[in-house]
């Protein structure tokens, strides 16, 4: 049961349980027991280390690199990944993450969209988790329907053209048009300012905090905000952000449990509910 709209759930990197997956450090600040159709999770690598070659049909991904270098390989299509790098990964995709780097760990942020509300897979962490482990060698990958979506890939998503609302500035890194039901927006609030209040009905949100601090509200509750925070806001919840001395920068994630609406198909269209 999902709980009422104005409830959220806030949480640092620091405080999350670490699991090794194949090698790989992961947490998982937001939880899919704990949304509608979304996950976000922290993956990180250690030098020359990467997992094997794999795909979710329940399931579109998408990473935002927060340290270090690596190779993303998607459907046989090759990126070179840094900093602020964005790969987005449709679902029954193949693909794989390797850091390149022989001294440097290389960390991201995956998030993880189900186009039908977790009704094909797992409907929690754990339980996915162990399923994973399982089945990761058995899978016959000439059997995979093929992707609805293309991949996208984009080197640094601060070098893309932004919108200034105010003084929020908003780039619009994955469109929603490009995907199933997963958007991100790089977003830059500007020292003492505060963004406008405003809520969603038909989209969830997740936002993971890189630099600043300041207040988010949802509903009727507050919470302060750090770096290396994740932030759920539930569909229908009024929320907004105030700014302390630094600008606010944040990824902005908007999940569709239901798919896009018709009469906010395009982000453009989604300028005018902001």
């Amino acid at each position: 049961m999902m709980r009422p709209n104005w409830w959220m759930l806030t949480k640092l990197l620091d405080d999350c349980q670490k699991f090794d997956v194949l090698g790989c450090e992961n947490r998982v600040p937001i939880k899919r027991e704990n949304t509608e159709s979304s996950e976000l999770v922290y993956e990180r690598f250690g030098p020359g280390q990467g997992f094997p070659q794999w795909c979710h049909n329940d399931m579109e991904q998408t990473y935002f690199v927060l340290t270090g270098s690596a190779v993303a390989d998607v459907g046989g299509e090759k990126f070179d990944c840094g900093p602020r790098s964005l790969v987005y990964i449709p679902h029954f995709s193949r693909h794989t993450m390797d850091n390149t780097s022989k001294a440097v760990d290389m960390e991201y942020m995956c998030l993880d969209a189900s186009p039908d509300r977790w009704a094909s897979a797992e409907d929690n962490w754990d339980t996915h988790l162990r399923d994973e482990l399982d089945k990761w060698e058995t899978v016959d990958f000439a059997s995979l329907h093929r992707p609805e979506r293309s991949c996208k890939y984009i080197v640094d998503v601060t070098r893309l053209e932004a919108v200034e609302l105010d003084h929020v500035t908003i780039v619009p890194a994955l469109r929603r048009e490009e995907t199933l039901c997963t958007e991100l927006l790089y977003v830059s609030v500007a020292s003492g300012q505060s963004s406008v209040k405003h809520h969603h009905d038909e989209l969830e949100h997740i936002f993971f905090i890189l630099a600043g601090t300041g207040t988010i509200s949802v509903g009727e509750g507050t919470a302060a905000i750090s770096p290396g925070m994740s932030i759920h806001v539930p569909r229908g919840a009024i929320h907004s952000v105030d700014v302390d001395w630094a600008p606010l920068i944040y990824l902005s994630y908007a999940i569709a449990p239901d798919g896009w609406p018709e009469r906010m198909a395009r982000w453009e269209d989604a300028l005018k509910y902001l």
